[in-house]
């Protein structure tokens, strides 16, 4: 089994199986191969292997000497082993550097991302030929806070190797239009 892969191959050879099931337990046999005892029971019966009947391991346990039969020729054209691939889910990859949740919002705005910086200047009434700002609409209570909130997101964002972009601004009957 090697990490990363969608598959392990398991190989069931008669011989080494009919030994398998007759020293142990078809369950404990099966855990070995990574599968359910009923699993296992499967690819026997597919090999012509015979499994022991119900209450031998107990009577293997109180001393009896239980026989074994041997086991049988195999059919023309049966296989003498299986080759089975069994799907597993990727193993994740382990994480780089656990990312902060958190984005600290400053007090006062120092250093404005662009973005903020034309939405500030749009806030305070001066025109601007850019229509590179982002579409906030706060109380003029809540303006400075806002653009502070927005910096940083922006900056933070920007810090995680995400680009931001400023596009059209979209009216109201767009808006209900788009799919949710």
């Amino acid at each position: 089994m090697s990490p990363n892969t969608d598959a392990d191959t398991i190989t069931y050879r008669r011989a080494e199986l009919y030994e398998q099931v007759w020293k142990e337990p078809v369950r404990t046999v099966a855990k070995r191969y990574g599968v359910s005892d009923v699993a296992l029971g499967k690819v026997c019966r597919k090999l012509s292997v015979p499994l022991p009947g119900l209450g031998y391991w107990s009577r293997v346990r109180l001393g009896q000497k239980v026989p074994r039969p041997p086991l049988p020729e195999l059919p023309n054209g049966a296989p003498a082993e299986i080759i089975h691939e069994r799907w597993r889910p990727r193993e994740p990859a382990p994480p780089t550097e656990p990312l902060d949740p958190r984005i600290d919002v400053a007090e006062t705005l120092h250093n404005p991302h662009k973005l903020v910086s034309e939405t500030s200047r749009v806030f305070r009434g001066v025109r601007t030929a850019s229509d590179r700002r982002l579409d906030v609409n706060v109380s003029k209570e809540s303006r400075s806070r806002a653009l502070r909130i927005m910096n940083a997101l922006l900056r933070d964002l920007e810090r995680r190797g995400l680009r931001v972009e400023v596009t059209r601004s979209l009216t109201w009957q767009e808006r209900e239009q788009m799919p949710s």
